[in-house]
């Protein structure tokens, strides 16, 4: 007995709704897995004492704090994050109730032969402490040259613009420190 043509097209729509359905549940499942970068803009605006304390960052572990000699009173930070691959740079002043965040630089996952400096850096030859550099860290000497990308925080707009690398450098503070 041959099925009617009637059949057929319901059993190929059930089938379609099916194959909708778990297409759907794939991409929602994808979304969660995420990690919480994504939404690091979130965070902007809010205070902690410990980073993982923001629900975005919860996975994150601080891998250096350093203080913005150049800023006004000396309140604004640099925070440089990683969820164990991405690296976050969070730029902050401190409030009396902790380090409000006023503009998150996502860097991505960077190669071990790669760095991340938040101080230290020249432009011209004068040091900017508002300057964030990607480097490359060949050829090993005193001051990195080879800066693959540089940003510097505007700090009317609270925000990370990039800057041309023409001019800048950063010192290697473990230059002299090699046995």
């Amino acid at each position: 007995m041959k099925p009617d043509r009637i059949t057929l097209t319901s059993q190929i729509l059930s089938m379609k709704r099916c194959l909708f359905f778990i297409f759907c549940l794939g991409c929602i499942l994808n979304a969660k897995s995420q990690p919480d970068f994504q939404n690091s803009n979130s965070a902007v605006g809010k205070t902690f004492k410990k980073i993982n304390d923001i629900n975005v960052f919860k996975n994150y572990k601080e891998e250096e704090a350093v203080a913005i000699t150049d800023s006004k009173e000396h309140r604004n930070a640099f925070y440089k994050i990683t969820d164990g691959s991405r690296r976050l740079v969070v730029f902050t002043t401190l409030t009396p109730q902790g380090n409000k965040i006023l503009a998150i630089l996502d860097i991505g996952k960077i190669e071990k032969n790669m760095r991340v400096l938040l101080r230290e850096c020249r432009v011209n030859g004068k040091t900017d402490g508002f300057v964030v550099a990607l480097v490359g860290t060949k050829p090993w000497k005193a001051h990195f040259t080879n800066v693959i990308k540089a940003w510097r925080v505007d700090q009317i707009k609270n925000t990370f613009v990039d800057v041309p690398t023409k001019g800048i450098d950063c010192l290697n503070e473990e230059f002299e420190n090699e046995d």
